[in-house]
């Protein structure tokens, strides 16, 4: 590994403070930080510089007069003449002419500006130099031919250059390469900043300041607050003025990461932005590299350039999923594996390089574990980009819906469709716009990546599809029986009939397989419509004969477990029937156990669905929901050792669920109620801000009352408390079970009463069995600690049938030690 030695003197530690800060002891020795502490200094002096590679020098009056930093000058030099010290930097921090030092030292004094960002930056361009391999563009050919071909036929180079297109999809690598390749000299460390939603012209002012002179706090707080003097143009300029003195003449360039959110409302940049990208003058090289994503970019600029970083083709992907592999050793043993994980990817740099990170992390390939990790890793990057994007665009978010479903789209009908819809071709320009749609011949699409995904939000924007979905069944009239349909578009058009009771028409009858109708079961049972699921899952079954193997086996689960939200016992004798229809295998078995276990769950039987769940762990299978079942009922009976190792199979599979983190997040807290164990306050926060995100991804309420209960336990905040209590009527059942809980342990009798009879009132309407179980646990400890045990004890004989042997044991004995405590 290779470091730099920190040379100083001590009146200059607080820059060198600073510096050594954003190295950290992995790449520095620095006096302060890494020597030992009582130990021959000057021996940890050469020790420290024959274990370095570069030697800095911090040149000022102090240091150039000081005795231990000449001692350390004249080791470097030793050691350069032995070839142990190769590389060195001398960077001035005040106006001491560097002509006092050795001659041989002279040459390396380097031109920087006084700011322990940009020092920083620079030492560790000289660590990386020939020992990082540089990230290449590969499949990008095109795109940097493009931006030559431009940057060749201008006079001067521009002043910035602008990449578009979606968080991942190559803007960096892209703008790296084209450093490195077309513009000799710029340094590789690039000066970082990125703007929140929230930021503006003011934030991005401050975080300049961090690589000027002006970076010390009473420096810092007089250049804010003589920007925040100025007005409009004033502000640009002085924020131009400051990227120019940060970056040229010192071979740095700023890379500005905006995102989306330097655009306004009307999805156009604001003022302020436009008018600082309009100040720049044009140097030597682009100085500026600007990244966005989520509005509409000018694409004419005086003196810029924008480009659209576009999703890479199928044959770009595969080419640099290859060389990934490749570079880093990774075998997949098996060409059609390996081609199904390609076919997952193409489109997406960023995906691509996640999956071969994850990949040489786990070298080990197992067909079924490592196919399965992989695409759980790929559906959550591709969702997250999904969600990022629409949570500042949300009206795109239909546009995303319908795409989904029709997977293509022509122009005549997108111009029909912005008849009914007025903001349809804005929408469809956005998309375009970041990389997330793509143009061929008239015909419009996602992005391969992205195709596969987009049905993740049909739940929110289903029922508002119906006239848009209208229009494209009607742009296939004219079609006779013997008409070719492609099966993109007979997938979009059929949807209303997989949708509704509406008949379709005669030419398009016959066209309808099971394969479709098994398509909008899976989709109406996600949308929790599960009378349409088990209906359409039986007629897709019914004619088993024209689907696979896994087709109808799918068909034979669907009826399973949409009976079982329904209880319709005619499903269930039907699904228990054909068990034997389905060719033997482990998948098949885990169906039936957890199809068995899920309706004795839904009944609220614990002790009779534990036993089909475990029976699904003798088999070779993968099946997060089943893990996720039996983490729920052992952290129900307070075994948790065994509940935290299924809700971690769980989280391998479906790691994004809120119901899974909801129990990550309960198990976490108990543990912690249970022994106080410090260690695990990360472990809860880190959990519950996973539990906020994945609220808010699928508009769930689990995370204030784990939250209220984290307060409560770690930190005696009864004020969050009483919050969750008074907006309870947002919570969902099994929240207001946990509220109920919590409010038992806190002695909060009148709010636990309101919310028992609140609860109980619920159950009776609803039928929701396994809340009544998980009622009545609460209510037998809320009894027995109140030292009411003959009616925990009687209400304990009444569910026990349904309670888990464990449960009914530990409840047993709440009941018991309460009892021998009364009589004390």
């Amino acid at each position: 590994m290779q470091k730099a030695f920190l040379s100083h003197n001590g009146y200059d530690k607080d820059f060198v403070d600073e510096v050594f800060d954003r190295l950290g002891t992995l790449n520095a020795v620095y006096d302060k930080k890494t020597f030992k502490k009582n130990c021959d200094l000057s021996q940890q002096i050469r020790e420290g510089l024959e274990d370095s590679e570069i030697y800095v020098l911090f040149l000022s009056e102090a240091s150039i007069n000081s005795g231990w930093v000449s001692s350390e000058l004249d080791i470097a030099g030793e050691l350069k003449t032995k070839w142990q010290l190769r590389k060195f930097l001398i960077f001035q921090l005040d106006g001491t002419d560097w002509s006092n030092l050795p001659k041989w030292a002279n040459r390396y004094v380097v031109s920087c500006p006084p700011s322990p960002e940009i020092v920083a930056l620079r030492i560790k361009d000289e660590l990386r130099k020939g020992t990082e391999v540089r990230t290449q563009a590969y499949g990008r050919d095109n795109d940097l031919r493009k931006i030559h071909d431009f940057l060749l036929e201008q006079n001067t180079a521009p002043s910035f250059i602008a990449f578009t297109g979606p968080e991942g999809i190559g803007r960096k690598t892209l703008a790296n390469s084209l450093f490195h390749d077309f513009y000799k000299g710029i340094a590789e460390s690039k000066i970082s900043i990125t703007l929140g939603v929230h930021d503006d012209d003011l934030t991005l002012y401050k975080r300049l300041l961090a690589y000027s002179a002006n970076w010390r706090a009473r420096d810092f707080q007089v250049a804010v607050e003589e920007f925040s003097q100025l007005v409009g143009y004033e502000r640009s300029q002085a924020i131009a003025n400051l990227i120019v003195k940060v970056t040229v003449g010192f071979n740095q360039v700023l890379m500005l990461d905006v995102g989306g959110n330097v655009f306004g409302p009307d999805h156009k940049l604001l003022n302020w932005f436009a008018v600082l990208l309009n100040m720049l003058e044009p140097d030597a090289y682009p100085y500026v590299v600007v990244l966005l994503n989520g509005g509409k970019m000018p694409t004419h600029w005086e003196s810029g350039l924008v480009y659209a970083v576009q999703p890479l083709s199928e044959q770009d992907s595969r080419y640099l999923f290859k060389m990934l592999l490749h570079k880093n050793g990774i075998i997949i043993p098996d060409k059609s594996e390996r081609e199904f994980l390609e076919n997952s990817i193409i489109g997406h740099a960023g995906l691509i390089s996640t999956v071969v990170n994850y990949l040489r992390r786990n070298p080990a390939y197992r067909p079924s574990k490592t196919h399965a990790a992989v695409m759980q890793i790929v559906r959550a990057e591709v969702e997250k980009m999904l969600v990022d994007f629409t949570s500042h665009h949300p009206n795109v978010t239909k546009v995303v819906d319908l795409i989904g479903e029709a997977s293509i789209l022509s122009y005549p009908e997108i111009m029909k469709l912005q008849e009914i819809w007025p903001d349809f071709v804005e929408s469809v320009d956005m998309l375009i716009d970041v990389g997330f749609m793509m143009e061929d011949n008239g015909n419009y699409y996602l992005a391969a990546y992205l195709q596969r995904y987009a049905q993740n939000f049909q739940e929110r924007s289903w029922g508002g599809l119906a006239q848009a979905r209208n229009i494209l069944f009607s742009s296939v009239e004219g079609v006779d029986d013997d008409s070719y349909v492609p099966i993109e578009l007979l997938d979009a058009r059929i949807v209303e009939y997989l949708t509704s009771d509406t008949p379709v028409p005669g030419y398009l009858t016959n066209l309808i397989m099971p394969t479709q109708q098994l398509k909008a079961a899976k989709r109406h049972y996600d949308s929790r419509n599960y009378p349409s699921a088990l209906l359409l899952a039986k007629e897709a079954y019914s004619q088993k004969h024209k689907l696979s193997v896994g087709g109808y086996t799918e068909a034979w689960r669907l009826v399973g477990l949409s009976g079982c939200r329904v209880a319709d016992a005619n499903a269930s004798t039907m699904f228990q029937a054909e068990y034997k229809e389905i060719p033997k295998s482990d998948r098949r078995e885990s169906t039936y156990f957890f199809v068995m276990g899920f309706s004795e769950r839904l009944k609220g039987n614990l002790r009779a669905a534990l036993p089909h769940f475990e029976k699904i762990t003798t088999l070779d299978v993968k099946d997060g929901h089943a893990s996720r079942e039996l983490a729920y009922i052992y952290a129900f009976e307070g075994r948790y050792e065994l509940a935290t190792k299924y809700i971690e199979k769980a989280k391998q599979t479906i790691r994004l669920s809120p119901y899974i983190i909801d129990v990550e997040a309960y198990i976490y807290l108990e543990r912690y109620r249970n022994k106080k164990d410090a260690s695990l306050i990360y472990e809860i926060d880190e959990c519950l801000g996973r539990l906020e995100d994945a609220d808010e991804r699928e508009a769930r309420h689990f995370a204030p009352v784990r939250k209220s209960m984290r307060d409560i336990l770690v930190d005696d905040r009864y004020e969050t408390l009483r919050n969750v209590f008074n907006t309870r009527s947002q919570l969902s059942v099994h929240p207001k079970v946990s509220l109920l809980e919590l409010l038992s342990i806190k002695g909060k009798k009148d709010q636990y009463d309101t919310l028992l009879s609140e609860l109980n009132s619920i159950i009776r309407q609803t039928g929701n069995k396994l809340a009544e179980v998980e009622v009545a646990k609460v209510e037998i400890a809320h009894l027995s600690s109140n030292g009411m045990c003959p009616t925990a004890r009687e209400k304990l004989s009444r569910f026990s049938s349904r309670l888990t042997p464990t449960s009914v044991e530990h409840l047993t004995q709440l009941i018991n030690s309460a009892e021998a405590y009364a009589a004390r």
